[in-house]
């Protein structure tokens, strides 16, 4: 990894409308999507961000494009689909504030994003960027020649000096089975430098008996660094044989656990970009989850984030 190299992050994912209950019935449309949540998580923290996907033309995209730019997030890379529009996904949560969600996203644009050719120019352009950041659920996005490019691109953004970030996030409705979910996720493992895999997933898809145990799997493919999140239980990071465990922060209102690993992985990346050690990082994740389930919906109002600070003198780029 090149702990020195600038530029923007680079997130490629989906993001969908958004529709969210209060408890009451009511509904409030917003949106989110759990790389463009990261990314967005990361331009709060200061992080120069580009967001990497395809969009409709339609007034919702516009809509999305508008709050993008306006929470600093870069969308020179957003691609506009003529005729189409962003999928769907509506979040419905317990008492205990975990959520269920029900999508409405098979024809979304982004899923043509190889096909069509709009990476064309993102990937033409790598070489600009510090970092490339995508999860399991970007992976399920795409066919499998489509996925085959992703491959490619992520290398070749390796190979250009980019670190590489990904996390598992698996969603086992995004998949045809488990066995097709497990040869996606072990291929981008072994080109990732970072892992944020939840330890949920890895007990699920791999049978791993402890968060190590995901760790020291995930680290022999090739990672460089590897966080794994359990919940209220904290967070695992392994490095090099270096093992330590980060309890979670206390929370006693958690209301809505959407975009609680994402806004960690924001955390831990930025702590990263910061300088910070790789546990001080997931100190910094943790803290930036604990306030995000305080309230609904995967972005949560900028107010509620204006004082969360991570100690950088970051000017737009490097991982440590």
């Amino acid at each position: 990894m090149d702990t020195k190299r600038t530029g923007p992050v680079a997130a490629l994912g989906e993001c969908m409308i958004e529709l969210g209950e209060d408890g009451a019935g009511n509904v409030r449309r917003t949106f989110g999507g759990d790389t463009l949540n990261t990314a967005l998580y990361l331009a709060r923290l200061g992080v120069a961000t580009e967001y990497v996907t395809v969009l409709g033309d339609d007034p919702y995209s516009d809509d999305m494009i508008a709050a993008w730019r306006a929470e600093g997030v870069g969308t020179d890379y957003v691609a506009r689909k003529a005729g189409a529009v962003p999928g769907l996904y509506a979040i419905r949560t317990n008492a205990a504030g975990e959520r269920h969600f029900h999508y409405w996203r098979w024809n979304a644009p982004v899923r043509t994003m190889f096909r069509d050719g709009y990476a064309e120019r993102f990937a033409a352009e790598i070489g600009k960027f510090a970092g490339l950041y995508l999860s399991g659920i970007t992976l399920s996005l795409f066919d499998a020649g489509q996925r085959e490019q992703l491959f490619d691109l992520a290398t070749r953004a390796r190979a250009a000096g980019l670190w590489v970030a990904f996390d598992m996030n698996h969603r086992p409705n995004c998949w045809r089975n488990e066995d097709e979910a497990r040869a996606a996720y072990d291929r981008m493992s072994r080109i990732a430098h970072i892992a944020l895999p939840t330890y949920e997933d890895c007990t699920a898809l791999y049978d791993d008996p402890s968060p190590r145990a995901a760790a020291e799997r995930i680290s022999g493919h090739g990672a460089h660094i590897v966080a794994v999140k359990h919940g209220r239980n904290g967070a695992s990071v392994f490095r090099t044989g270096c093992w330590c465990e980060i309890p979670a922060e206390p929370v006693a209102n958690a209301i809505d656990t959407t975009a609680a690993g994402d806004s960690f992985n924001a955390g831990f990346l930025g702590g990263l970009l910061a300088g910070q050690p790789p546990a001080e990082a997931a100190r910094a994740g943790n803290h930036l989850a604990a306030r995000v389930i305080q309230h609904r919906g995967a972005i949560i109002p900028a107010e509620a984030t204006s004082d969360f600070d991570i100690p950088s003198a970051f000017a737009g780029g490097a991982a440590s």
